[in-house]
């Protein structure tokens, strides 16, 4: 089967890794044991992974030249990420995160936004060009790019078979019933990917009582899923029920920078392929696990690693329902 072409848009950053020694709080110092420059951002997270996976993975961006100084994109490009749509710009900073990661691989960011404020929905023009495309993700977006975005394709009459939309913390809190009135108004995303907290603030803004309820209202939705971190992940969906699968334990974890966008970039790889949900599930959590034990947010075993945890029989179980309350 040919591979998959996935356009990621959304955020490009330098992130900037400080592993400290201990736990910090207010007007504390600690030491440093790893210092770490590295490509970030959600949708080059997402990027990587789905490149990983061995299909072809186009970034859409904005970015700054200090990026390319400092290596950032020949180590995207090392990864299998397709850099050439990005916009490179001579007089903006490109986004940069700094990342305190604690001991336990729990991690504070502090966020410069620089380039990817100038991303507003038109960049998909750009794919015209490029004709056909199997997925498009947009991640930690506002909705009204995803919605710029989606007219845009709608015009030029294209319509990738799978959209998936990672809105993230920062817009959930600040836009939630937007990204509503989007899913609900506009039929362009199929799967919206969220974390537990951000699961809670959909239902409490739409006075639902369950995810369930929910994705009876939003008809226009094919899917819903919830990163549960520890617990796994539920996935929603209109006509095939509710799954779940478990996490998968790592041996250790040093830095859960990314592994949201891991699981999203993986499971859109393997489901897009196969239409097995299941498998999907398995892939992603195996892949999510896995990442947390390296550092940076880019850290995506490869698609054989992944199979030979399947192959080995070592993989999560997906059971049917969420017994987590949401």
């Amino acid at each position: 089967m040919k591979p998959a072409i996935h356009v990621a848009v959304g955020n490009l950053n330098i992130d900037i890794y400080a592993y400290v020694q201990s736990p910090l709080s207010k007007g504390d110092v600690s030491l440093v044991n790893e210092m770490l420059i590295a490509p970030g951002g959600a949708a080059a997270n997402y990027a990587v992974a789905a490149a990983s996976m061995g299909h072809r993975s186009i970034l859409l961006a904005h970015t700054g030249m200090l990026a390319n100084k400092l290596d950032i994109l020949d180590t995207l490009r090392s990864k299998g990420v397709d850099t050439n749509w990005l916009i490179i710009h001579d007089d903006v900073m490109p986004g940069m995160v700094y990342v305190i990661v604690e001991p336990d691989g729990e991690r504070t960011m502090v966020k410069y936004i620089g380039a990817n404020s100038l991303l507003s929905g038109v960049e998909v023009e750009r794919l015209i060009e490029l004709g056909s495309f199997q997925v498009i993700h947009f991640a930690s977006v506002k909705p009204d790019v995803v919605s710029k975005a989606c007219s845009i394709l709608h015009r030029a009459r294209i319509k990738p078979p799978y959209a998936s939309y990672d809105p993230g913390g920062s817009v959930i809190r600040n836009s939630a019933s937007r990204v509503v009135s989007l899913i609900e108004t506009e039929n362009c995303i199929d799967i919206l990917s969220l974390n537990l907290m951000e699961a809670k603030t959909l239902t409490a803004i739409t006075n639902v009582t369950s995810l369930n309820e929910l994705m009876e209202r939003i008809d226009n939705l094919k899917a819903l899923l919830v990163r549960l971190g520890a617990k796994g992940a539920c996935l929603f969906t209109q006509d095939q029920g509710v799954f779940h699968v478990e996490a998968y334990k790592p041996p250790k974890v040093v830095d859960t920078t990314g592994a949201g966008d891991v699981f999203n970039g993986v499971f859109n790889a393997f489901f897009v392929e196969s239409g097995d949900i299941e498998l999907a599930l398995r892939a992603a959590s195996i892949a999510a696990g896995l990442k947390v034990m390296e550092y940076g947010a880019q850290q995506c075993p490869s698609r054989h690693v992944v199979e030979e945890v399947i192959k080995r029989g070592k993989q999560p179980r997906v059971g049917r329902g969420c017994p987590h309350k949401l």
